[in-house]
């Protein structure tokens, strides 16, 4: 799973409580909403999150619609002054600046920002885990106390002195009922209360919880999982009642005062480890308990009008389900949409050219379209985040054309040009760092033998005028002795004229595509040439 997939499901796994909680209170406000049975409700919840789980995975498998856009372009707003390439030494490129020697962008904001948030993840993460194991443990510790009663079925009844008050376990090899030894004086609530977990186990609720259990080391910090956790403790427990108070020979009274002994020992007992299903939903949370038990006993009047006509039944139960589909179906949407959309599908070496062949330059500089062009240029089109750099590098850019265009025009270098600062530093005047410094990134060395200052108090390559009249005749220098090839110039200006010479003497060619392809030199000029591409056609970024 990608991180917007999981950052998506996130959201998704809110909005699914919000929406389930507000279909409940719809329910609740309607006239009918009796007839809806309370295990009808945990159904549509249970598919409501299992669907938000699996809509925003699946929502990354779809194809993509370029209509999707938008809902990529805040993050890409918040990001866009990151290269890809930041954090690492290397030229802030297209790509990743590999074998580039040149500055790192310094992180921004956004940047630091991803990092502490991945880090506060990892140790939540870290700390839900361990008490989930500590959970487990408890558990074992319970089953090794328990004192064995008999068995039922699949089902194993054990008696405990602690905790006081019953619950459901479920575990891979069998179901468990614990009752505690407190209620053998009292036969009666004993049978009822082994009946309550019995339902339990009928209706699945100690595996479920057990399911919830395992959202909190998953979505760590994440607030609505425990939120889901305890509405379906809620839940289950009218579920259960419903289903008891349904049968004709089960006493309202006696179950009405067993809920209440159960209630008043759950006030003193110890929260039950995870996974756990009991007629106290929480008993490490009284003033809660005590609210869902009003509600428990309010619901014994209304018993009786659960057994609605078939008719009425399969009404309530379209309803239902019509109810759960249309907020599965806002849900699929929204996590169709948080995935994003990639800007276009890849180009190919026609489409290329043909694109090309539109674009106007100069006969010294054609902009040739090979696998190596090809591949630089899909990696920034068809990436959301590298594209979203590249639209921001030249919205950078435009700042500076008015100095440098001039310049081009005035010693008759091509207008490709341009792309070397959108190659070198995404047109950022950044401080030194690595190795070069401004927006023409120039290491020590060369400024200092093109007349620019660079000492402790003065730092003239983040003059972007001295820089860029530095820039040009140091390209100038490069084309004349590489006899009038730019893209020779070009890598001499990345690799040093005396690198690209040993590349020529060892080829044995002077085409610098050629020596690229056999490993000479590096693929600078393809990094240049992409970039000459997307400053003619920005359009292909959308």
């Amino acid at each position: 799973m990608t991180l917007a997939a999981y950052l998506g499901a996130h959201v998704a796994l809110a909005c699914a409580w919000l929406a389930f909680r507000a279909w409940l209170a719809l329910v609740e406000l309607s006239k009918d909403g009796f007839r809806i049975a309370w295990r009808t409700r945990v159904a549509v919840g249970r598919g409501l999150l299992v669907a938000s789980l699996l809509a925003v995975p699946f929502a990354a498998l779809l194809p993509r619609h370029r209509a999707l856009q938008g809902a990529t372009r805040i993050w890409a707003l918040v990001v866009k002054e990151v290269s890809p390439a930041a954090t690492k030494p290397g030229a802030v490129d297209l790509e990743t600046g590999k074998r580039l020697a040149l500055a790192k962008a310094e992180p921004t904001l956004a940047a630091r920002a991803e990092l502490f948030g991945g880090l506060a993840l990892a140790g939540a993460a870290t700390v839900e885990i361990v008490l989930f194991g500590l959970g487990i443990y408890r558990i074992r510790r319970l089953l090794r106390r328990g004192l064995a009663l008999r068995r039922i079925g699949r089902v194993a009844v054990f008696a405990q002195a602690d905790p006081a008050v019953p619950f459901a376990l479920w575990t891979p090899r069998s179901a468990l009922i614990s009752l505690p030894q407190a209620m053998a004086a009292e036969p009666g609530a004993l049978a009822l209360a082994l009946r309550h977990e019995g339902q339990h186990h009928r209706h699945g609720d100690p595996a479920w919880l057990w399911a919830l259990a395992l959202l909190a080391p998953l979505f760590p910090l994440n607030p609505f999982t425990r939120l889901w956790r305890k509405t379906f403790q809620d839940l289950h427990e009218l579920a259960c009642d419903e289903a008891l108070l349904g049968r004709a020979r089960l006493d309202p009274q006696a179950y009405g005062h067993c809920l209440v002994s159960v209630a008043e020992a759950a006030l003193l007992a110890r929260a039950l480890p995870p996974g756990t299903a009991g007629m106290a939903a929480d008993p490490c949370d009284p003033n809660r308990s005590k609210h869902l038990l009003s509600r428990r006993i309010a619901m014994f009047p209304r018993h009786l009008m659960l057994g609605e006509s078939p008719r009425a039944a399969a009404r309530a139960a379209r309803r239902a389900l019509a109810g759960a589909v249309l907020l599965v179906g806002c849900l699929g949407s929204l996590a169709y949409a948080a995935q994003g959309a990639r800007p276009r599908p890849p180009l190919t070496l026609e489409e290329t050219r043909e694109i090309v062949r539109g674009i106007e330059v100069s006969a010294d500089f054609p902009l040739a379209v090979n696998d190596a062009v090809l591949s630089r240029l899909n990696r920034a089109v068809t990436d959301p985040q590298r594209a979203a750099f590249v639209k921001a590098s030249l919205e950078r850019m435009e700042l500076y054309r008015p100095l440098i265009e001039p310049e081009l025009a005035r010693l008759g270098f091509p207008k490709a040009i341009l792309a070397v600062p959108l190659v070198e530093s995404g047109y950022q005047n950044l401080p030194q760092q690595v190795v070069g410094a401004g927006i023409w990134q120039f290491i020590q060395r060369t400024a200092r033998r093109y007349g620019l200052r660079v000492d402790a108090e003065v730092d003239e390559r983040l003059d972007v005028e001295k820089e860029t009249d530095a820039a040009m005749r140091l390209l100038g220098d490069d084309k004349r002795m590489f006899g009038g090839d730019w893209l020779l110039a070009l890598a001499a200006y990345n690799q040093g004229e005396a690198h690209v010479q040993k590349a020529i003497r060892d080829g044995g060619a002077r085409n610098a595509w050629e020596l690229v392809e056999a490993g000479l030199l590096n693929d600078y000029i393809a990094y240049v040439t992409a970039g000459a591409i997307l400053i003619h056609r920005p359009d292909l970024l959308e």
